[in-house]
């Protein structure tokens, strides 16, 4: 990788991490696990939408600026359900958490696939499970 490749791949991560309220020294590592699932395109959209509303909650509101933390992202298919699953190691989910513009559009989104979503606290952090029925991704 040459010296112009180093300062662009730096600036994008410097970028990303700003954006987020994370410094570059301290960044959310993001996992992810798919399994290979094959969706029509306006569904895979549609869900990427989603998980990109998740992980973008995520990472805004379960962790202080400058500190580290995971998001971990599954997305998996079993007993006819379509399951994308979104969490982290972070603060924690509090009860009283109001739905702002993020929230709101993940629930409708997931409402157009005729699908649920609930949020766990778990043991350390948050947990969000979308659930599709295959029958909504067939339209």
């Amino acid at each position: 990788m040459n010296g112009s490749e180093q300062l662009r791949q730096k600036s994008r991560r410097r970028f990303f991490c700003e954006s987020f309220g994370t410094a570059p020294e301290n960044p959310v590592r993001i996992q992810v696990a798919c399994e290979d699932i094959a969706l029509p395109a306006k569904h895979a959209n549609t869900i990427g939408l989603i998980c990109n509303e998740l992980v973008t909650n995520a990472c805004k509101h379960a962790f202080d600026p400058g500190s580290r933390g995971n998001v971990s992202v599954t997305l998996t298919r079993s007993n006819s359900l379509l399951s994308l699953v979104v969490g982290d190691d972070g603060k924690g989910c509090p009860e009283d958490a109001k739905d702002g513009v993020g929230s709101q559009l993940i629930r409708l989104l997931v409402a157009q696939l005729e699908g649920d979503v609930a949020r766990q606290a778990i043991e350390k952090g948050c947990r969000v499970l979308v659930s599709i029925p295959e029958t909504s991704l067939r339209r």
